[in-house]
């Protein structure tokens, strides 16, 4: 991740693909080790340039506990065209953590962070709104 973001300028972000579970992945992926994304980073694990943090800002302490607050770091990121590149190629693995799938726990705390997104973003930090959100553009 280090090596990427030095050659990379223009990254703000660089992160590993990142699977939900603990199970091995099957196969080696090919084609291109590096990708660029419109999607904003996760904060489970990012590599951020030092010079975007401080043009962007810290994280909004208003959220509370977790959730939501990494997404909307992420949108100002974009928003200031700081690239978030995922390196194919390097894996993390964020097993027992209720941020995927059906065991994702969604907190009251969840819910106030996802008004406050909504309040600042105008949409909801749901994983369909933010993919309309990115391909209409508005990441940027």
């Amino acid at each position: 991740l280090v090596s990427t973001l030095q050659r990379h300028r223009e990254a703000g972000v660089v992160s590993p693909l990142v699977y939900p579970g603990s199970g091995r992945r099957r196969g080696r992926r090919r084609g291109a080790a590096l990708v660029e994304t419109f999607y904003p980073p996760r904060g489970y694990c990012m590599l951020i340039r030092k010079s975007a943090f401080l043009q962007v800002g810290p994280f909004d302490e208003r959220y509370l506990k977790w959730g939501c607050e990494d997404t909307d770091w992420g949108f100002r990121m974009l928003s200031r065209s700081w690239r978030h590149l995922v390196r194919l190629d390097t894996e993390v693995r964020h097993p027992g953590h209720a941020s995927f799938g059906r065991k994702a726990v969604r907190s009251r705390e969840w819910y106030q962070n996802a008004a406050l997104f909504w309040f600042k973003h105008d949409f909801l930090p749901m994983q369909s709104d933010i993919t309309w959100k990115c391909l209409s553009g508005g990441g940027r």
